[in-house]
């Protein structure tokens, strides 16, 4: 199962302060929380795929990131990314470690074989797990669940 993201819109009444970073990046504060607010006026938006078998996990990151001006689709299977990816390539992926059917690093390999371009991220609650796998030089970031917006935004732009 998969799904592209809705528009959202934002409350300016709760932004309290906004600073600009470069042309493309500026971080607002919403309800005391710091999150990276990302424009993509100067440049095309990426493509970006958000998978995750746990689908309050997957539809809270695809929230975040629609918030900010991503264009997302949603995968709550890695073999339907995969599918999807052969008609449609990413330019970032976002993904669990732990799922059935595919792990996070199953799926990197995939994606590193298939479109190299593609920046990957592996969020996980195992960080030292996935660590300690053979990578054969795949390059990706690894993330600790809970994953910050800061830091999850960070990693990708």
């Amino acid at each position: 199962m998969y799904r592209d993201c809705p528009l959202l819109e934002h409350n300016t009444a709760e932004v309290q302060r906004v600073f600009d970073i470069e042309k493309s990046a500026s971080i607002g504060y919403f309800k005391g929380l710091s999150v990276w607010h990302i424009t993509m006026t100067d440049r095309a938006q990426p493509r970006v795929f958000v998978v995750d078998d746990d689908v309050s996990v997957a539809d809270t990151v695809t929230l975040v990131l629609c918030h900010f001006g991503f264009h997302v689709t949603t995968f709550y299977d890695p073999v339907l990314a995969v599918q999807h990816a052969l008609l449609s390539a990413p330019d970032i992926v976002i993904t669990d470690y732990s799922m059935p059917r595919m792990n996070g690093l199953e799926l990197a390999a995939w994606l590193h074989n298939h479109s190299p371009h593609c920046k990957i991220v592996i969020i996980t609650g195992e960080v030292a797990v996935v660590a300690a796998q053979e990578n054969n030089g795949l390059k990706f970031t690894l993330l600790q669940k809970p994953v910050h917006p800061d830091v999850l935004l960070a990693s990708i732009v």
